[in-house]
């Protein structure tokens, strides 16, 4: 080899060396995230035909994507970034059913649509506990109407308790701990009872064993086929329903206390109540007291918590719990985490904004969870749960088990890092309103020998799933997949 053949082979060496040192630096700082919720999901389901789509009216906050008609080009993509940050509940993908020539293939287009719409925001399709609709609008024979039509997906999203992110410099709480101190003040003059409360849970879709004729008039008037014939006809689903009964905690004044001089304690501090409409009833969400006093088998555990957001309530909650049971607690210790303090989503594991209080004083828990709460509030909805369960793990030796306090809405961003957890994580999913369950915790669980809870149910044996083993949990049904669970329609 020649000195100038050599040169060259010497600077390539170098160039791909450093090419693949800065490749593995940015995938370090990079959330990949999994495809778990695809287009065939999505589209497989019953749809919703309407004359034309109204948006619902909410509290929650909604945003818009659209595409021309019959294109699947995102016309408006700046609204990407304003998702990012924001809690998504619920996702109404809207098309209008129109052919113009014989060979249009509207599935096609809502395939394509709908990968557009993933292709730049992929976290949103990682995330199992948002609800999607697809509502079909009915053609006009006027094609100009039909292109009037709105077409895309209409996006309602939680807001927060607490929008604000305050840096770790700065002197004023956070609305968020403000909120919570508040209500550790008036819980002193507070009991909890037992409560029974009436909910209708959605169950699962039921094939009636007819085929919907392609006809929107034929199929109001009630004409039904046995069969799918040439014409492909869609099957028929009915939705089964179940009424369920609940018994939740509710704090009352005590009457032993001076409970007078705060007057009445509002409902909105121990609860997380959400428009009707949006998911399907209202529900006061008392998860964590709930699960922690159904589960007293766990003993030597810590307490690790999720506190940005609109986690105000189940802090409430957790801090409650620990008041009420300061005698015989089974957990002096706690992490309460909130990814990063004043500067948020860093590098995997290393992000911070976890910190750690063992002590069987109440004051000393509490004055380390609004503190975490005061600096920092959080980023983008995917959270670093896996970093402050490491943190955790790394504080108790004899640690025999974690109970992990997270928000069902937000995924995990450092999956990654599981496999160094090296104790079951019990996890309880707050804000499991539908019955559905982010996939993200469910992975957890199975992985670490763990268990998930709802308000509802104990998942305790995801342990004992094999490869191909099916789970249903809510209106979702889940298959294992080389060691992980994967959405199944």
């Amino acid at each position: 080899m020649g000195i100038i053949s050599s040169l060259i082979y010497l600077n390539t060496f170098h160039m791909k060396s450093y090419i693949f040192v800065l490749s593995m630096i940015i995938a370090m700082r990079t959330v990949t995230y999994a495809q778990v919720v695809d287009a065939d999901y999505i589209l497989d389901g019953k749809y919703i035909t309407v004359k034309n789509y109204v948006q619902e009216e909410t509290r929650e906050s909604v945003h818009k994507l659209s595409f021309d008609f019959g294109e699947s080009v995102l016309t408006n993509t700046w609204v990407i970034e304003q998702l990012s940050r924001a809690t998504i509940l619920k996702i109404d993908f809207v098309f209008t059913k129109y052919k113009m020539t014989s060979d249009f293939n509207q599935r096609q287009l809502n395939t394509k649509r709908i990968e557009s719409f993933m292709e730049k925001a992929p976290h949103v399709f990682q995330n199992t506990a948002i609800i999607w609709n697809v509502y079909e609008q009915e053609e006009d024979p006027d094609r100009e109407v039909n292109q009037k039509k709105f077409h895309g997906f209409v996006i309602y999203c939680r807001d927060d308790i607490s929008s604000e992110k305050k840096s770790s410099r700065s002197r004023k709480p956070s609305t968020d701990a403000l909120i919570v101190a508040d209500y550790i003040d008036k819980t002193k003059c507070y009991k909890t009872e037992k409560k029974d409360i009436v909910r209708k849970k959605k169950s699962k879709r039921i094939p009636t064993g007819k085929y919907l004729p392609r006809s929107f008039k034929k199929s109001d008037s009630g004409v039904r086929y046995d069969n799918a014939s040439i014409w492909k006809r869609r099957k028929e689903y009915y939705q089964e329903y179940r009424i369920d009964t609940v018994t939740i905690d509710v704090l009352v004044p005590d009457s032993t206390c001076m409970a007078a001089k705060y007057g009445e304690l509002e409902s909105s501090m121990v609860s997380h109540t959400i428009s009707t409409r949006l998911v399907g009833f209202n529900t006061v969400d008392t998860v964590v007291s709930a699960v922690l006093n159904r589960n007293k088998n766990w003993k030597n555990m810590i307490i690790v918590e999720d506190v940005t957001g609109s986690m105000s309530p189940y802090i409430m909650q957790t801090l409650l719990w620990r008041k009420l049971n300061d005698k015989a607690t089974r957990a002096k210790s706690f992490v309460f985490f909130n990814d990063g303090d004043s500067r948020p989503d860093g590098p995997i594991g290393r992000s911070g904004g976890a910190y750690y209080v063992s002590s069987t004083n109440d004051d000393d828990v509490e004055k380390t969870c609004q503190s975490t709460m005061n600096k920092g509030g959080g980023g983008a909805g995917p959270e670093n749960n896996i970093e402050a369960i490491l943190f955790a793990q790394t504080k108790r030796t004899e640690l025999e088990e974690i109970v992990l306090v997270a928000d069902n809405w937000a995924p995990v961003r450092d999956l990654s890092l599981l496999p160094q957890v090296k104790v079951p994580v019990h996890i309880i999913v707050c804000g499991a309103y539908t019955g559905n369950v982010n996939i993200d915790y469910l992975n957890i669980a199975l992985a670490t020998g763990g268990s998930v809870h709802t308000i509802e149910d104990d998942f305790n044996d995801l342990a004992k799933l094999t490869e191909g083993s099916t789970l249903t949990i809510g209106s979702q049904k889940y298959k294992v997949k080389k060691g992980k669970l994967t959405l199944v329609r």
